[in-house]
């Protein structure tokens, strides 16, 4: 194998800190003393689809197309979740199948339904459905792995993990059954790529790890530095589990000769505390922006989405006028998503079914007047602004109409320790906080971490990146010409000598790509498994 890339999701050197790597990470240790790495900048919003999204393209997320886990319709006023048909641009994938490289992408989440290419193998990580879907390319690679890895699972797996809120539990034995079955997980990744490298060997190998995010967000005081000596025997029940970690990480490293190689260790984005949930529809409806609908009208409204629930096919659309109980005809601004940021929509006529805002000047006028309220917000328990940014689309990247749909018309950019909510549900305060305690919830951090080691490669050397640089850096180091579309540059900083890469000027999509409307296979209807996993893990409301 020439190149291997190892995805931690969640990983952060914030938790896997200088006492983690000493004694539980020996090899993660080692391949950072003897290579280059640093902190490495997520995605805007810092969420899995749209960072593993931007690792895979070399592309930031206005770019590829993949901004959350559902996507907004302004044509039907709906949302559904977002899979590969999303994405806008090729991926390395496809420009690997170009050059003529062998390649495998393992358990890389949102590549569902998988890329049809022909010197590649993968397969669908968190974001697919399950094993019951067709999640593998070719689609009898499905079989072979079922034949070597019987109880393999995909993304999350089947199990039916509690609520966020409650962790894994107090008590030991479950606590430790859990913990065993996310070591099971990392340990079927492993047999997958050790599978494919014995039966199916490529040069090009990516393998990505989910469990490290799951045990952030369901066990946070365990594995926050500050806290986690509070909780010893749980404590060192999560340093068993980086052992298991760095375990598998070393069986992987292995399979590359570091001498003539190139080794990638990558997060999607890192972690910290949550301290305060802000309810943004709750604002936008005490100033007249949000009108709810009347008594018998969000009865009919609850009583259809009912009814559509028990009946539509999973994944399916759903209505934003049977979700929120409010009268479009006069609703201005709503956030519909609040993907790790508040996304705020205006109702603009003949864009959205009931719009109720002109383009043009009023348009403008309620995009001023929203900053302006919301600029002025203050945090009641901590006395801080709430808000350290407010953009559009068009201030961030140069065009309001064509990134407005994905991105929302304002966006509230997120302070650290900050969620938002899109309920309406009568509440007494729009900013709620939370208490410290053994269930104390985390969020998504934009510092991720990276490591990157090989030939040519800077021993000791510490530089930050985003993470859209990775893929443009590992196109230099195969002296393989940088796609147009890509908006992240090599890290030149890390090489011996400079590779002297070359960016196309103008946009050559590989055939593969552009003729995938006609390969992609169908898409599997049975998403509501993971529609649950999502809602429990706080990423859908």
């Amino acid at each position: 194998m020439k190149v291997l890339i190892i995805g931690v999701d969640g990983a952060t050197w914030d938790v896997l800190d200088q006492s983690v790597l000493e004694n539980c990470m020996p090899t993660l240790q080692k391949l950072k003393q003897t290579g280059s790495s640093g902190i490495l900048e997520s995605t805007i919003p810092p969420l899995t689809p749209a960072a593993w999204t931007t690792c895979i393209t070399g592309c930031r997320p206005h770019i590829h197309g993949v901004v959350d886990f559902k996507k907004y319709s302004f044509q039907d006023n709906s949302v559904k979740l977002v899979d590969t048909t999303d994405v806008q641009v090729p991926t390395l994938w496809h420009y690997l199948d170009q050059q003529g490289y062998s390649f495998a992408c393992l358990n890389v989440p949102f590549t569902y339904p998988p890329f049809p290419l022909e010197k590649g193998i993968m397969v669908s990580g968190f974001g697919c459905p399950g094993t019951t879907a067709e999640f593998t390319s070719p689609p009898d690679f499905k079989s072979e792995i079922f034949s070597h890895i019987p109880d393999y699972s995909v993304g999350l797996g089947q199990e039916r993990y509690p609520k966020r809120k409650y962790g894994l539990g107090n008590d030991e034995i479950t606590f430790r059954t859990t913990m065993g079955i996310l070591i099971r997980r990392l340990n079927q990744r492993l047999e997958l790529a050790q599978f494919v490298q014995t039966d199916h060997p490529v040069e090009v190998m990516m393998v990505q790890f989910q469990p490290l995010d799951l045990l952030q967000h369901l066990c946070w005081p365990y594995m926050d530095p500050r806290t986690r000596n509070r909780y010893r025997w749980q404590r060192d029940q999560i340093f068993e589990f980086y052992r298991q970690l760095d375990h598998v990480i070393q069986q992987l490293v292995s399979m590359v000769n570091l001498a003539e190689g190139l080794v990638i260790v990558a997060s999607d984005h890192g972690f910290g505390p949550l301290n305060f949930s802000i309810f943004v529809n709750q604002y936008l409806q005490r100033w007249g922006y949000v009108k709810r609908a009347n008594p018998w009208s969000r009865l009919v409204r609850r009583t259809r989405r009912n009814i559509i629930k028990r009946t539509r096919s999973s994944g399916q659309k759903m209505s934003l006028q049977r979700k929120y109980p409010v009268n479009w005809s006069k609703t201005k601004a709503i956030a519909v998503r609040c993907p790790g940021y508040g996304a705020i929509y205006l109702n603009v006529k003949d864009r959205q079914p009931h719009g109720s805002i002109q383009p043009g000047k009023e348009y403008i006028d309620t995009i001023q007047d929203l900053k302006h309220r919301f600029q002025g917000l203050v945090n009641p328990h901590s006395g801080e602004k709430v808000f350290d940014r407010l953009a559009t689309p068009g201030e961030l990247w140069g065009n309001q109409e064509k990134y407005c749909e994905a991105y929302g018309d304002l966006l509230l950019l997120p302070k650290e320790g900050y969620d938002y909510h899109t309920s309406l549900k009568k509440r007494s305060h729009f900013i709620a906080t939370l208490r410290d305690g053994p269930f104390r919830a985390s969020i998504h951090y934009p510092q991720g971490m990276y490591v990157i080691n090989g030939k040519d490669i800077k021993r000791e050397y510490q530089t930050p990146a985003h993470i859209a640089d990775l893929v443009p850096t590992l196109y230099s180091w195969l002296k393989i010409s940088i796609p147009a579309e890509c908006d992240g540059v090599p890290l030149l900083d890390v090489f011996e000598e400079n590779p002297h890469c070359v960016q196309q000027k103008t946009q050559r999509f590989p055939s593969s790509y552009t003729s995938k409307d006609q390969n992609t296979p169908k898409i599997h209807e049975g998403k509501e498994a993971l529609i649950g996993q999502l809602q429990n893990l706080g990423y859908l409301e």
